[in-house]
């Protein structure tokens, strides 16, 4: 294998070893400028051609280091782990920290602040990994913010006696490697807000005291497929919308949530968005909360008797809430309307006789066969316990995926 030394402007190589004339660029993307303290920042890995020529490559080997006491929990995100890959990344054979305990050891522990990563391609011609002038996606690293401040992720060229970064070419050759500036940032302080589902409908967020100016969004996890699509703000009224707005915490308080995107049974990450500094915006780290079932007002996880009897009373002309709120009550039209009334406990009578929810699902009109075969993977047997990625097959949310669930799931979709 040939090694090649390169300055500023001279690549030498050692006598008797070819020179490789094409010269690729190792860089972070994207350079994130704050990252919220417990929060998590992705950095992206790219190989640019410095040429603007295509240059086919085998395999890549970079050496990382970067400030352990304020980033930590270092994972890598594939960015193939979605079919098909994700714009400029390709499928490795082996993308990870390899074991090199009997080399220098760097991936003997990986939070220590250096780390060895590899990427190997394939060995057919036709599908080798190409670098382009916009860049080819490696991976992307993600690391927790642990301690306010500055910090930085850095590649470096050696480490130890025998660890080099470098890039070779299909037939192992080594190729010319420039690194690209560390990337650096700031960790900051912007909390989570405190999170509940406070029924069927609504989600209650309290934003942290002692903040600035805040905005507040609500996401549909990836793994329930009724919100996987939803990203919205709220607004001051407590519906959703696309742009943000700013308020104080105190002006805040505790806002209720509702609005079509907020369904039953359905999983939500909640997350703040600070304003730092010259109008830049960090988001928090975020808070999961799963929204009641439908029907059920009282919050207990059960339909029975006691809903129905408790929303006749919430919707009387002196409501009698049973020491609950309004928002436990309010579970339609599908935009709740802030108002508790016969129409609502029309609606729980009916959930308790098992009519299925009336209003359309965020994210379209419902699953394929990919996700029917997700349904039969958290398919449970007698005294099973669920887990939390199988909560969106869970229909009827009795803690079990059984034949009720995919009767479900059949009918409507």
């Amino acid at each position: 294998m040939a090694v090649v030394l390169c300055g500023i402007t001279v690549c030498e190589s050692f006598p008797g070893e070819a020179v490789i004339a094409s010269s690729v660029r190792l860089e972070w993307r994207p350079l994130q400028a704050f990252v919220a303290l417990d929060g998590t920042v992705d950095i992206g890995l790219f190989a640019v051609s410095n040429t603007g020529e295509p240059i086919t490559i085998r395999s890549a080997q970079v050496i990382l280091r970067w400030d352990s006491s304020r980033l930590g929990d270092l994972e890598i995100i594939d960015a193939c782990a979605v079919v098909p890959c994700r714009a400029h990344a390709y499928p490795w054979i082996f993308s990870g920290f390899p074991s090199d305990a009997n080399v220098d050891g760097l991936n003997n522990s990986i939070d220590d602040g250096n780390a060895l990563y590899r990427a190997e391609g394939r060995t057919d011609p036709e599908l080798n990994a190409r670098v382009t002038a916009e860049g080819l996606w490696l991976t992307s690293f993600r690391f927790r913010a642990k301690a306010l401040g500055a910090a930085t992720l850095q590649m470096e060229t050696s480490i130890g006696t025998s660890t080099r970064t470098s890039v070779t070419d299909p037939a192992l050759q080594s190729i010319s490697v420039t690194l690209g500036p560390a990337a650096r940032m700031t960790v900051v302080d912007c909390p989570a807000p405190a999170v509940a589902a406070v029924g069927s409908r609504y989600v209650a967020i309290t934003p942290v005291d002692g903040q600035g100016a805040v905005a507040l969004r609500v996401d549909g996890l990836e793994s329930d497929w009724h919100v996987a699509c939803v990203s919205r703000f709220v607004q001051g009224d407590g519906h959703l919308d696309r742009g943000p707005v700013f308020f104080s915490p105190a002006q805040w308080g505790t806002v209720y949530v509702a609005d079509a995107e907020i369904i039953p049974s359905a999983l939500y990450s909640i997350f703040a968005v600070c304003r730092i500094e010259q109008g830049v915006d960090v988001q928090s780290s975020s808070v999961d909360t799963a929204t009641w079932r439908w029907g059920d007002v009282t919050g207990d996880g059960e339909l029975n008797v006691l809903d129905v009897s408790y929303a006749f009373d919430a919707a009387a002309p002196t409501p009698n809430f049973h020491g609950g709120i309004p928002e436990n009550y309010d579970v339609i039209p599908c935009a709740p309307d802030g108002i508790v009334d016969d129409d609502d406990f029309n609606a729980t009578l009916a959930a308790n006789h098992f009519v299925p929810f009336p209003c359309p699902f965020p994210c379209g009109s419902g699953p394929d066969l990919t996700d029917f075969s997700q349904w039969l993977g958290c398919m449970m047997g007698p005294g099973s316990q669920i887990i939390v990625d199988c909560m969106p097959y869970d229909g009827n949310a009795d803690g079990v995926v059984d034949l009720i669930d995919f009767a479900d799931f059949a009918i409507r979709h």
